[in-house]
């Protein structure tokens, strides 16, 4: 698997390799959607799948992780991938940025943003989203959402402090084609 992953790599900096500022960002983004759909055509749920992007100045990694398909009430099958972007000007000291990606016939249809790194990417059993604990953030309560009927507007990831609920609320951002 690793093999594939590196020749796929290896071909399209070959194929890519442009001096224009513009065109590298495009292709970051390009390259980047291609690779989300490699993920989701292997069919391996749970297992990541992880790329680093060679830039002059800037380090830039994104870990995959294929969560599932929901089959909805619509009779839409909606693919979830965990994507965590890891960035920063020094190797050592990188941010993390995670989305959930909704994909509908092998387009991207929508995302939620969720903020930082997870220790346990989600899950999807049924037709629930599950997001779980997590103690270096101080969490101990496990989110389920729900995509039966349709896909929620905004999601909220609890966390419990000092028996007080609270959590972050995130919006579906949907994309364009």
């Amino acid at each position: 698997m690793k093999q594939i992953i590196i020749t796929f790599a290896i071909i399209f900096s070959c194929c890519c390799c442009n001096n224009i500022k513009e065109k590298k960002e495009y292709d970051y983004e390009t390259f980047r959607m291609n690779f989300a759909l490699f993920v989701l055509n292997e069919n391996q749920i749970g297992k990541k799948y992880f790329v680093r992007y060679d830039t002059l100045n800037y380090n830039l990694e994104d870990e995959f992780t294929w969560l599932g398909e929901i089959k909805n009430s619509k009779e839409n099958n909606l693919n979830f991938l965990f994507c965590t972007t890891f960035s920063g000007i020094y190797a050592d000291c990188k941010r993390a940025n995670s989305n959930v990606l909704i994909f509908k016939k092998n387009k991207l249809w929508g995302y939620y943003y969720v903020g930082g790194g997870f220790e346990k990417v989600p899950i999807i059993n049924g037709s629930d989203l599950i997001f779980f604990p997590s103690e270096w953030q101080e969490c101990n309560l496990t989110t389920t959402i729900n995509f039966r009927d349709s896909v929620p507007q905004q999601i909220f990831i609890k966390c419990s402090n000092e028996n007080i609920v609270s959590g972050d609320l995130f919006t579906l951002y949907k994309v364009t084609n």
